[in-house]
């Protein structure tokens, strides 16, 4: 499905030749923008799906557009089989897919009809329900400029095809790359080659991938494993199957493409699979980078931002900036630019936070305020970049004025409750949570969050509710293992319901067998059930694996004593006590006495 998305819009934007920027004489750009929100390090668009308006994720890594199953499900989409020989690989591995038409799809000003989507994988955050792939974003030319929150579709007359494309630049130096579109029997993927450490690198560019990371090969080729010098545990990788891949870091002494180089930076290498690919370009590249994606000419162009670019996760970024224009950072010049709307203010101060740059966020979210005082999420957002500069009282204030003008706002009352845990305030954290749990989706993970959140106030049965309707609508999610044990946890504290906590452990330790985790909760569910052989069991072999568990150990010793054993016991129980002076307390708070 190719689509000509200026072809059904009603108007268009036209660059022209003007002095000082890129653009040859004649040469015309025809560009159909969109807004792009930062959630993170995730670019996401709004669209509307048969009159529901939802949100993708932008994925110009992703060879065709996706729709989670669950999604589909919620949107009454109907869900038939895949075209034989079409198939979906992502950084987890291949994945079963299937397919549905929507019959009316709207992005930006532009409606369309009969769109097929891929149905596949698990949902890539709490509010987004799917991709948006090479079938929408190969169409064109396209330009990503991440850093101010929007993309465009250009479209460039015959006068273009020699122009030099990145007709934004007057002062920046303008990188170039030779595009490599790697095809497949559908679609295709734009890619290119870069040097690390002078070795040739095939790239992938990705927006849908949050942090840039290199597959275990190709790092080894560079001298990168994960027992190497200076290499250091890196934010873990999860494709659309929900798999989690392990990941490092390591130095590199230089990073270059297309005529920029970057010095003794840490890249990000782990267990993904790519199909004819060493790297992953991510959304902290494009972050730091305004790049247009000419397909009409083969080439990709770039300028740099400013700031860091690959070391976002790390909170000792030293990365050696590239080549930038003489005196402010672009970064700086650009923030001076007044912009037209509380819209933009708040894209581009979320593209900010998401690099990491705090101060320049929180004054545009201010701004935003500003010009919109009554949008609750412009309040919320500014609340995060305030935690993050240690300002917390302020913070707590503008989530205060989010959740009074929206008493429905999720996140800003999650946020809150996260700062009141931290408080131990936990009176307001109990509002929140209530609050959250009478308006929260069920499909939606924070359900999860506010399970466990009352489990850190020691309150495991309000848990208990928000754990079975996560449980029952994320039944092959990866995670569910984690989650089916701490349901039993919880039951197993409060003591009722213990025949399903049972089969909640059985369960768990089936899809994760050995756990010591989870073998510490049966044990507690037999220990409460009398079966003390069985706790015994469980507990000794929990022990075996983590032998500093405090709960398996206290739980152990009071197996022993009911048992009749007080010498073996006491020494559990004393043990227990000597890694956790509260253990005693605690345990007792749940009916768990000597």
């Amino acid at each position: 499905m190719k689509l000509r998305l200026l072809a059904v819009l009603a108007s268009a934007a036209v660059i022209d030749a003007i002095a000082g920027n890129a653009l040859a004489a004649g040469c015309k750009l025809e560009s159909v923008e969109l807004p792009v929100y930062m959630e993170g390090l995730q670019p996401q668009l709004k669209a509307a799906i048969n009159g529901s308006e939802v949100w993708f994720l932008l994925d110009s890594g992703a060879m065709y557009s996706v729709i989670a199953p669950s999604a589909a499900e919620t949107l009454k989409l109907p869900i038939r089989g895949a075209p034989q020989g079409l198939e979906f690989y992502a950084v987890d591995g291949r994945t079963e897919i299937h397919v549905t038409k929507v019959e009316r799809f709207k992005l930006g000003n532009t409606a369309l009809e009969n769109i097929d989507f891929i149905v596949a994988g698990e949902p890539v955050g709490e509010s987004v329900i799917g991709l948006l792939g090479q079938n929408f974003l190969g169409a064109s030319d396209i330009e990503y400029d991440l850093a101010n929150g929007s993309m465009r579709f250009d479209y460039p007359n015959d006068d273009c095809k020699k122009a030099r494309l990145a007709y934004w630049a007057t002062s920046e130096q303008v990188f170039e790359l030779k595009l490599d579109l790697q095809r497949t029997q559908f679609l295709t993927r734009i890619g290119g080659v870069a040097q690390i450490n002078g070795e040739k690198m095939r790239v992938v560019f990705d927006t849908g991938a949050e942090l840039s990371i290199l597959t275990m090969d190709a790092a080894k080729r560079i001298g990168l494993t994960p027992d190497g010098h200076d290499v250091v545990p890196g934010p873990p990788t999860r494709g659309i199957k929900g798999e989690v891949a392990k990941a490092w870091a390591g130095r590199v002494r230089s990073f270059s493409i297309g005529g920029e180089e970057i010095s003794n930076t840490r890249l990000r290498f782990g267990e993904i699979q790519l199909a004819d690919a060493d790297m992953l370009i991510g959304a902290d590249f494009f972050l730091a980078h305004r790049m247009y994606v000419a397909r009409s000419q083969g080439k990709i162009y770039f300028t740099y931002n400013g700031g860091p670019v690959f070391d976002l996760w790390s909170s000792d970024a030293t990365t050696t900036q590239p080549s930038a224009t003489a005196g402010e950072e672009p970064a700086t010049q650009e923030h001076r630019a007044q912009l037209a709307s509380a819209d933009a203010y708040a894209r581009r101060g979320a593209a900010y936070l998401a690099r990491n740059d705090f101060q320049h966020a929180a004054a545009d979210f201010t701004r935003a305020t500003e010009l919109e005082p009554g949008a609750y999420k412009y309040f919320q957002q500014r609340g995060l970049a305030k935690i993050a500069l240690g300002q917390v009282p302020a913070a707590v204030d503008d989530f205060n004025e989010a959740v009074r003008l929206n008493p429905d706002a999720i996140d800003a009352r999650m946020l809150r409750a996260r700062l009141g845990l931290a408080k131990n305030d936990l009176s307001a954290v109990e509002e929140d949570l209530g609050a959250v749990s009478k308006i929260a989706p069920d499909d939606g993970n924070v359900r999860l969050e506010v399970a466990r959140m009352y489990l850190a106030l020691r309150e495991p049965a309000p848990a208990v509710p928000q754990l079975n309707r996560w449980i029952a609508s994320h039944g092959q999610s990866p995670d569910l293992h984690e989650v089916l044990n701490e349901r039993c946890w919880a039951r197993a504290l409060i003591g009722t319901e213990l025949e399903m906590a049972l089969a909640d452990c059985d369960a768990a330790l089936k899809l994760k067998p050995g756990s010591a985790e989870y073998l510490d909760s049966r044990g507690l569910v037999h220990l409460r059930l009398g079966n003390l052989d069985k706790a015994l069991a469980d507990y000794t072999a929990a022990l075996a694996i983590a032998p500093k568990s405090e709960w398996s150990l206290y739980g152990r010793g009071l197996a022993w004593l009911r048992k009749g054993d007080a010498k073996a016991g006491n020494a559990d129980i004393d043990a227990a006590k000597a890694i956790s002076a509260a253990i005693e307390d605690e345990a007792k708070g749940y009916g768990l006495a000597p």
